[in-house]
């Protein structure tokens, strides 16, 4: 209730702004629901917790193209520009109609326990078009806004690194397919970089990490064994689950990070003295 009284006393103030003034009202409007996303987050919604997570092995007798170090994309790959997403919307025919779905408060917190409980962004966009049949028309246009992502240029060069050195890459996301096909088209270079993608799909019900389903279809769809993969996640519970279910696993908090992390799982001297293979880049 907290979060409901402060949007409606917020949207009671945007709404005695110029009903023309569309731009100026959208950007004000997108703060409005962060700021109502942060509260729901830190005071209504359920808080998950985790505990650390060490890695669990050390990969010393295998050939790099034998260890597949399987990427998560948000928060690891890419970063979401609030900027772009902001132009998208002032730039688009339909902001009015944005504008004025987004001053439903009830919308809005629905939307935030969609997002929360699901964990897939665009299961809960498309579920948003069903529950309110009025908004069908947006789902392109927030979906396309949810997927304004940025590369984050230092893990980039890693991966490129990386694949030079004749490891396998794979990407396993909670994105769902139109938002993985969305990157693929923006960013076409990147994914040429991985030798296999998953991500979520409606056909499977969005199954979705942390679940051992989703680690078990990416397994099976890849025909690895939990035993030559390296999980890199932001998300600590994912990384715990990972390890739980025996798979090698590394929070990611930065590309530098990430590779300091890697030199525990991998026994560098062992891999060099018998395939003469570098990996000093480490």
């Amino acid at each position: 209730m907290i979060s409901f009284f402060l949007t409606t006393n917020i949207m009671t103030k945007i709404l005695s702004l110029s009903s023309a003034n569309y731009t100026i009202t959208l950007p004000i409007l997108m703060l409005v629901f962060l700021i109502t996303l942060l509260i729901g987050k830190l005071f209504i919604l359920p808080v998950k917790t985790t505990k650390n997570c060490e890695p669990q092995a050390i990969l010393t007798t295998m050939h790099p193209n034998e260890i597949a170090l399987v990427f998560d994309l948000h928060g690891v790959l890419f970063n979401f520009s609030l900027s772009k997403a902001i132009y998208d919307a002032v730039s688009s025919r339909q902001k009015k109609q944005l504008i004025i779905a987004g001053l439903n408060p009830f919308l809005i917190w629905d939307l935030i326990k969609l997002v929360y409980n699901s964990g897939v962004v665009e299961k809960a966009i498309f579920d948003m078009g069903q529950k309110y049949p009025s908004l069908k028309s947006l789902v392109p246009l927030v979906l396309k806004m949810a997927n304004e992502q940025t590369p984050i240029k230092s893990t980039v060069d890693l991966i490129k690194t990386l694949k030079k050195q004749g490891f396998k890459l794979y990407v396993f996301s909670n994105i769902g397919e139109q938002s993985g096909q969305i990157l693929q088209t923006k960013y076409p270079e990147i994914f040429a970089l991985f030798d296999g993608l998953l991500f979520t799909s409606a056909q499977d019900n969005y199954v979705s990490k942390p679940s051992q389903a989703a680690f078990d279809k990416f397994l099976t769809k890849f025909n690895l064994d939990k035993s030559q993969i390296i999980f890199i996640d932001d998300k600590q519970s994912n990384v715990q689950i990972a390890n739980k279910f025996g798979i090698n696993a590394i929070q990611f908090i930065n590309a530098s990070q990430c590779k300091q992390a890697l030199k525990k799982f991998i026994n560098t001297k062992s891999i060099q003295s018998d395939l003469n293979l570098d990996l000093d880049f480490l």
